[in-house]
């Protein structure tokens, strides 16, 4: 459970229950390395930094955008976003779309 790992305090949320993960595109190896290691699908994350590069502090609303252009969002979906920078900070939200 994602509470247990503490990506999601407070709620009873399971990977299986997101839709999406939509990181910050920093690095797409630091991305895959994180899935790995919580056992998490590739296919579950949303990536575009081929696309774009690293877009700091936009590249979240970037890939939410482009992905409900692109008609991969649905009404009601459960999206975490993750976000993340210098040194050990970090941050997330659950979205429900």
């Amino acid at each position: 459970m994602l509470a247990e790992e503490g990506a999601a305090t407070g709620a009873a949320v399971t990977v299986d229950d997101l839709a999406w993960i939509v990181p910050h595109q920093a690095n797409a190896r630091i991305v895959q390395a994180a899935g790995k290691r919580l056992g998490i699908p590739e296919e579950k994350f949303f990536l575009n930094i081929e696309e774009y590069a690293n877009t700091s502090a936009a590249s979240i609303p970037i890939a939410l955008d482009e992905m409900n252009r692109g008609g991969k969002l649905h009404k009601g979906d459960l999206i975490l976003t993750v976000g993340f920078g210098a040194g050990l900070t970090y941050g997330g939200n659950l979205i429900i779309w």
